[in-house]
């Protein structure tokens, strides 16, 4: 017979190495740099989740979640990076060898950040599509993660809107036509510089 409802308190002990892992109050995903890896809870036991590190200069690290996605339209759809910033208004010339690349919704994953600097943060990179590049090394400071890939996928659609143009997101047909498909998300950290309470990336030109 199935029970109506399962609790299950796991240990936060890395399954790797068996150090305990650190955690914030809202954290739902958790880093051991003795293994390099991140764990997140699934059903009784903690399972490893891959991700990214960029490269940089910072003092801390901001997860992310990033989904390649395509949006309709009743217009058009734009299913490439270059269709997509056709699609926004956007002028800035795109690398011929990324044209054709699916974009890339930038959502972000940390805990403590008002919904609407979160929006600003993921507009912002999302529009900008830097190209990024990879790191081996594991960051010393991650801040705490607290949104798991379904929850971030559900905020992809509310950035990408907003990466559009104000006129055309005034228009109640567009909107009623507007829809956005994200594929499978990918965890990534960025590398920020601390300025007091804010968050600097100087080679992107974005502060959050």
């Amino acid at each position: 017979m199935a029970r109506e409802q399962d609790l299950w308190v796991i240990p936060l002990i890395c399954p790797g190495c068996g150090a305990r892992l650190p955690a914030e109050s809202e954290s739902v995903i958790f880093p051991c740099a003795a293994c390099g890896v991140l764990w997140e809870p699934e059903g009784e036991v903690l399972a490893r989740r891959e991700f990214h590190v960029l490269s940089g200069e910072g003092s801390i690290h901001v997860p992310f979640w990033l989904f390649p996605f395509q949006v309709v339209t009743k217009d058009a759809t734009a299913r490439t990076l270059a269709e997509y910033r056709v699609m926004t208004g956007n002028i800035n010339s795109v690398e011929a060898e990324r044209q054709g690349i699916p974009p890339l919704v930038f959502v972000p994953a940390c805990t403590g950040m008002a919904s609407h600097l979160m929006v600003r943060a993921g507009r912002l990179l999302t529009i900008r599509t830097p190209a990024l590049a990879r790191t081996k090394t594991f960051p010393e400071r991650i801040m705490a993660i607290g949104s798991r890939e379904r929850d971030a996928a559900l905020m992809a659609q509310t950035i990408v809107l907003a990466t559009i143009g104000e006129e055309r997101r005034r228009s109640l047909s567009f909107l009623q036509a507007f829809t956005v498909k994200v594929g499978q998300g990918k965890l990534c950290v960025i590398p920020f510089e601390e300025r007091g309470e804010r968050l600097l990336h100087a080679a992107w030109f974005l502060e959050i």
